[in-house]
This record gives C-alpha cells, structure tokens and sequence, in this order.
C-alpha cells in the first residue's frame, strides 16, 4: 500500500478539492493521511468529517503549529503503507501518477532503496497557459551528482519507502525552505533514482507568483542546503561548482536585500585571495544594474577589509570595466579610480 502524506495549515478552501483529486487515481491501493498543522480555520473539521465517510483518509493534528516538515514526518511515523508519497494542497495529480510510478517499483522487485519521480505540467492561472516543466535528469545510484548541482527533483512527485525514510532519520524539521532538495540529496545517498520523463502532476501558478523561489526564506533555505553539504559538493563537483552556488546566493541575497548576508559571503572569498574573488564580485555589479546605485555603496566599503592591496586594486578594475563597457557616467569612473588612489 501507498500512505499519501499531506501536511496542511489553514487550506479550508482547497483542502477538499485536493482528496478529493487523489481519490480518482486509477491506481487505487492507498491511503491518505492529512496532519492539520494546527490550524486556525477549519481545515481539520472538513477533514475529519470526510474522513468518517472514506475510509482511505485519516487525519491527525498536531498540538501546536510545528511547520511543515515536522508534519510530514508525523504522517510518515503514521503511515499504514510500505511507500510514501507526499502531496501539497495546491498541486492535481494526474489520473495515473500512482499507477506508473508503481509499475516502475514492480520493474525493479519493490526495492525498498528506490525513489521513483517526475516532470510536471505549469499552470498559469491568470493567462491559462500550459507547459511542460522537464526537470533536469536525476536518475540511478549516483543522482547526488546532480543533486549536488541543483535541485532537481520536485516533492509531489516523489515516492519512495517508508524503510529509506527511516533510514535518512525521516525529514531535516530546522530546514526553512527547499525542503525537497534537502531530502532529495539525503536519499539519493542510499537509493536508486528512476526518473519517469513525463508529467505526473499539474503545478498551480496563481497571480502573482513564479515557479523560481524568492525572499528571504527562499536564501535562508538555499544556503542551510549548500553549507550543510559543502565538503560533498566541492568533492563532487569542485571549487567550479560551488562556485555556482555562491553565485546563486549572491544574487538572491542582492534580490532580497539581505546585504550583510551578502558581506559575509563576498568576504569568504575575498580573503581567500584567488580568482574567484574577482569574478563573483563582478557578477554582483551586473545584477546591481538592477537596482539602486546606491547599494555599490555597500561594495566600496566592503574593500576597506581587504588586506591585499593588489586584490583590492584588481577588483576595482574589473568593476571599472563593467562600467566602461556599459557607458555608465564618467563621474562613477573618477569616484572608483579615486578609491584606488586611496589605498595607496
């Protein structure tokens, strides 16, 4: 059997809708166990009242609001089935999203070390428009190599055993977003990935909103993910790849606002005197272009604690560049050029 785990805080206006999209899937053997985070609406009573009259739904609650994750775990702790799947509020699941990941489960003997996901469907709700969201290949027994790159799988469209859960010490509850990066990596160390190239499920974007993360939780959770992994990352995929991320984090951090986030981590590479260095601080300034001259502000004072004056020079001159090259007013040219002088 397959235990539907659905973690849910005030969704009395979707919640409905959402079981009763799971109980028309043509793969029938499940279960669905809904732990109401502790809400406020009434989001349990709907469920409950449900659930006395379809068997297949039971619902817990938790006895304060604990977040997301803890209520997976609990639904996952609840579980009567040997495999977990996970499902949102706001996503529709294909007719058949059971059925074929199942088959995949019967072609390798119901292997308990086994994630079998998918692509997804975009929605757009304010335009109406459809397409198809190929999510980069994440497949076999060293889908950490593209884990550690990039999130690449989405958590509607996983399903794996209860045993593998267990086993990873159920889901990480401190994590505060890209939860299902992070769970993700942590299987992929144990369990074979199938990745099944067709849609499984109908992503909702409402108006509004995008399919890439942002604001700070979105930053906090990017980089709980990376700092947690980084020796497997730089092992895997070297200074180049995590690199990337620093970048990524860079530009979100700019996005957001979060400048001393974004200090600490110029900083890092600053003082580790290599190229580098160099290279990340330019890519801010293309993404300060942006937004409000300002903020370079922040960049300037950031070089008084560099100790290298040859690195502080070149970084500047590299900014110099970027100005030049897009004709920007030669009065920030004489003001960066007066910086250098400076430190002489």
């Amino acid at each position: 059997m397959i235990s539907i785990v659905i973690p849910v805080f005030n969704r009395e206006e979707l919640i409905l809708s959402t079981i009763q999209n799971l109980l028309y899937q043509t793969f029938t053997d499940f279960e669905i166990v809904i732990v109401d985070d502790f809400s406020t609406d009434d989001t349990y009573d709907l469920v409950q009242e449900l659930s006395r009259k379809e068997n297949r739904v039971r619902c817990f609650r938790t006895p304060v609001n604990m977040g997301a994750q803890a209520a997976r775990n609990i639904g996952i702790r609840k579980a009567e089935g040997s495999w977990i799947s996970f499902q949102d509020s706001d996503e529709i699941w294909l007719q058949e999203k059971l059925q074929l990941q199942y088959n995949e489960l019967e072609r390798v003997n119901f292997n308990p070390m086994t994630v079998v996901h998918g692509d997804c469907t975009i929605y757009y709700h304010s335009s109406g428009e459809k397409h198809r969201w190929e999510l980069p290949l994440t497949e076999g027994k060293t889908a950490f190599i593209q884990l550690f790159s990039q999130s690449s799988v989405l958590f509607p469209t996983i399903l794996t055993s209860k045993k593998a859960l267990e086993k990873i010490g159920f889901l990480d509850e401190n994590i505060p977003s890209y939860q299902e990066w992070d769970t993700a990596i942590r299987l992929s160390k144990i369990c074979n990935y199938i990745h099944i190239r067709e849609p499984l499920l109908i992503y909702n974007i409402h108006s509004g909103h995008t399919i890439s993360k942002s604001g700070e939780p979105s930053f906090r959770g990017y980089k709980y993910v990376v700092d947690k992994f980084m020796e497997e990352i730089i092992d895997c995929h070297g200074t180049v790849g995590w690199n990337r991320h620093i970048d990524t984090l860079l530009h979100m951090g700019i996005d957001v606002g979060l400048w001393e986030d974004v200090k600490f981590i110029v900083s890092q590479l600053e003082f580790s005197k290599t190229g580098e260095a160099i290279l990340c601080l330019k890519k801010i300034f293309y993404k300060l272009l942006d937004k409000k001259w300002e903020h370079t502000g922040y960049l300037l004072k950031w070089l008084d604690d560099i100790n290298d004056l040859t690195l502080a020079q070149r970084v500047i001159k590299q900014w110099l560049r970027i100005y030049y090259k897009l004709h920007l007013s030669p009065r920030f040219v004489f003001y960066f050029w007066s910086r250098i002088f400076r430190k002489k």
